[in-house]
């Protein structure tokens, strides 16, 4: 039995290429409605970070390799 581009059913072709057209509508609804929620130059916190100093992360990081200060 030869295995080939005919042995894939008409009904799996469609179905996989609705699944596909599917992922990329929610894929490009999910995008746009980010861009709704927050457009460019939006700050919903009103929060601006002190650039000269480390996060918590970072500092958290620095510990633990031994930067202990």
């Amino acid at each position: 039995m030869a295995l080939g581009a005919s042995t894939v059913s008409a009904g799996l072709v469609v179905a996989a290429a609705i699944f596909f057209l599917v992922v990329v509508g929610v894929g490009l609804w999910a995008v746009r409605v980010q861009g709704r929620q927050f457009p460019k130059g939006f700050d919903r916190t009103g929060w601006e970070p002190r650039r000269g100093v480390a996060g918590w992360l970072a500092t958290k990081f620095a510990w633990l390799a031994g930067g202990r200060s």
